[in-house]
């Protein structure tokens, strides 16, 4: 592992279909290697990986944390 932590800012934007599934499996597999990812995005993108924690922002401010 290079890096045990990745910090992603819209990892995704720009991306064809197919591309954010690379993105995404590169993502989970190093998840699935111990690493970390923090990242942000505006899409909808199933990560593979055991452990997976989302925090969303919603444009009242008001925020839903799924576990």
């Amino acid at each position: 592992m290079k890096s045990a932590l990745w910090v992603l800012d819209e990892p995704y934007v720009a991306l064809d279909r197919a591309a954010v599934e690379l993105v995404a499996g590169l993502i989970g597999a190093h998840l699935q290697r111990g690493g970390l990812a923090v990242l942000t995005t505006h899409q909808a993108v199933a990560v593979p990986a055991a452990a997976v924690r989302e925090l969303w922002l919603g444009a009242d401010d008001a925020t839903q944390q799924r576990f």
